[in-house]
């Protein structure tokens, strides 16, 4: 069971509609600051499956362009921004499969600084988590990734 939206993830997606509805009837403007709004989030995503920058914008590009396209078929069933994360990884997965390659199954652990000592229990639970994400299928990493990163 998924926590309710926040208040903000609520506007964010109120926006985000508005957006797309823009684009649907052809504004390039909406569409460029569609664009700007995930360009980070997706490069972020992508490179976590493909460990490859100049391989992730080239997939953001190749996303955006069938946002572009196929804006007037988001039907509402999800928020605009699973709808494109969605989009994104269906777009990582044929990108990586014509080049033979797979998506990357462990991602490098992040160095955590322990910087205070109060900070010990908030570091070591991050650590934590991070080491038992490197331990789920891929699959499963990406879907609690969509459900509380994105």
């Amino acid at each position: 069971m998924s926590a309710p939206p926040s208040h903000l993830q609520q506007q964010r997606d109120e926006s985000d509609r508005l957006l797309l509805g823009r684009v649907v009837a052809g504004d390039r403007d909406a569409f460029r600051d569609l664009y700007i709004a995930y360009h980070r989030r997706l490069a972020r995503f992508l490179t976590r499956l493909t460990h490859r920058y100049e391989l992730a914008e080239e997939i953001i590009n190749d996303t955006m362009w069938v946002v572009w396209r196929r804006a007037a078929k988001f039907r509402g069933e999800s928020r605009v921004s699973t709808w494109i994360i969605g989009i994104a990884y269906r777009r990582a997965l044929k990108s990586l499969k014509s080049r033979g390659q797979r998506p990357m199954e462990t991602t490098p652990l992040e160095t955590v600084s322990l910087v205070a000592p109060d900070e010990l229990g908030e570091a070591e639970t991050s650590e934590w988590i991070l080491q038992g994400m490197q331990q789920l299928p891929l699959e499963q990493r990406l879907a609690l990734e969509f459900a509380y990163g994105h």
